[in-house]
């Protein structure tokens, strides 16, 4: 009787390993079909594609920007397999898009602005902050008293760039949002969005003035120690002559702004 029970013990044993092994194949082979299928995605969405694409490039078109994001937001939620799923979202390749691939995401938008801007020239000559700017710009060096001409921008283009225009408020300054309403003045803001500078609140909008000129602008307050109240500065930048497309300036012009830092 022992002898036949220790048989079953051996018998249900070896059964029980047959099983595992059977759903270890059943799994990878479910897994190599998956991968394949991740694969026959992306050749179809890039076929003209190496697939050598930057980890931040969701959308496949060699850039890093806000298109991505919303390329994301446009496959959040959605997993392997159906229809608006795309694998270049999927940055944990669990193969679902979640909040997790949304926070990945940001990492890398910010790795990639750091590399871009890495060997980027500094300007730190006016209102007590810094900031970085294109390797092939120059720095101008125009007065304040000219106005919120660039004063840094393309080599021999003096309309094209980033400037700082800053005012020091009075016993009650206007907040950042107002600040930005009144430059806008009788132009048209076409978008704004809150936004952070080295840690202190702001306000980034684009607006198409009177004169029919697009100009992209930040507002940011802090208390500035040389002067002893609260100042308001203007981070604009112009694109009056296209010398970039749209998209182009305003990559540059949020890169500019991810280097900005307030001076002790």
């Amino acid at each position: 009787m022992r002898e036949k029970g220790f048989a079953q013990i051996i018998v249900i044993a070896l059964i029980g390993i047959l099983i595992i092994i059977i759903g270890t194949i059943v799994y990878i082979g479910f897994r190599f079909r998956t991968s394949s299928h991740d694969f026959a995605e992306l050749s179809n969405q890039f076929p003209d594609e190496s697939l050598n694409l930057a980890p931040c490039d969701i959308n496949g078109d060699g850039k890093c920007n806000d298109a991505d994001i919303e390329s994301l937001n446009k496959a959040m939620g959605t997993y392997r397999g159906q229809n608006d799923y795309n694998p270049l979202a999927d940055l944990d390749a669990d193969g679902v898009i979640n909040d997790n691939d949304r926070q990945l995401h940001l990492k890398l938008l910010d790795q990639n602005q750091k590399d871009e801007t890495a060997n980027w020239k500094t300007n730190s000559n006016d209102y007590n902050v810094s900031y970085k700017y294109p390797g092939d710009w120059e720095y101008k060096g125009l007065s304040a008293d000219m106005g919120c001409i660039p004063d840094v921008g393309p080599v021999g283009d003096k309309n094209t760039g980033f400037d700082i225009c800053g005012a020091v408020s009075g016993a009650g300054p206007l907040s950042v949002e107002d600040e930005a309403a009144e430059s806008a003045g009788t132009g048209e803001v076409l978008n704004k969005r809150n936004i952070t500078l080295d840690g202190q609140e702001a306000i980034q909008q684009t607006v198409k003035f009177k004169d029919g000129t697009i100009g992209i602008q930040a507002f940011v307050q802090y208390e500035d120690k040389a002067f002893g109240k609260t100042l308001t500065l203007d981070l604009i930048g112009l694109n009056p002559e296209n010398k970039y497309s749209e998209s182009d300036f305003e990559k540059i012009f949020n890169q500019i702004l991810s280097t900005f830092k307030l001076l002790d």
